[in-house]
C-alpha cells in the first residue's frame, strides 16, 4: 500500500525558477532533495528533479528537455488553507504576479475569504480561509 502521496509538476526548462519562486512565496517551505542533469545529458547542469516541502505538503518538480502538447490546467490545483485573510491576500498577490486571478480574493458563499490564482508558470492555486 502506498504511504506517501505527492503532487508532481513537470516543467519544460523552468523548474528551478518555479522552485525559487515557491520558496519565496511560502515562508514554511524548504527543499528536501534536488538533482541536476549530468553534463552528458540534455539540459546539462539544470535542475532535473526536486522535492519541495510547502508546510506539510510535498511537491515534486521535474524538468524535461522535451516539448509537450500539454501544460498545467486549472482543473488540477494546489489547495492552501490559510491562517488569516492577510496571509491569503499576500499569497494571492505574490502568486498572481506575472500570472492571473481566476477568482479574485473576496468573500464567497462557500468561503469567508477565497482566491483562485494561476501563477506565471501556469500552476493553479486555490487559497481558502476556512
Amino acid at each position: 500500500m502506498a504511504d506517501q502521496f505527492y503532487t508532481c509538476l513537470m516543467f519544460e526548462g523552468d523548474a528551478e525558477d518555479a522552485l525559487e519562486f515557491y520558496l519565496s512565496v511560502f515562508e514554511d517551505s524548504s527543499v528536501i532533495t534536488s538533482q541536476r542533469f549530468r553534463q552528458t545529458e540534455p539540459m546539462a547542469g539544470a535542475l532535473k528533479l526536486a522535492q519541495l516541502r510547502l508546510g506539510e505538503h510535498r511537491i515534486i518538480l521535474t524538468n524535461t528537455p522535451n516539448e509537450h502538447d500539454f501544460t498545467f490546467t486549472p482543473s488540477a490545483s494546489i489547495f492552501v488553507s490559510c491562517r488569516s485573510g492577510r496571509e491569503l491576500n499576500a499569497y494571492a498577490e505574490k502568486l498572481a504576479k506575472g500570472g492571473r486571478y481566476i477568482m479574485p480574493a473576496a468573500t464567497y458563499a462557500f468561503s469567508r475569504r477565497y482566491a483562485w490564482v494561476e501563477d506565471r508558470f501556469g500552476v493553479s492555486w486555490q487559497l481558502n480561509l476556512p
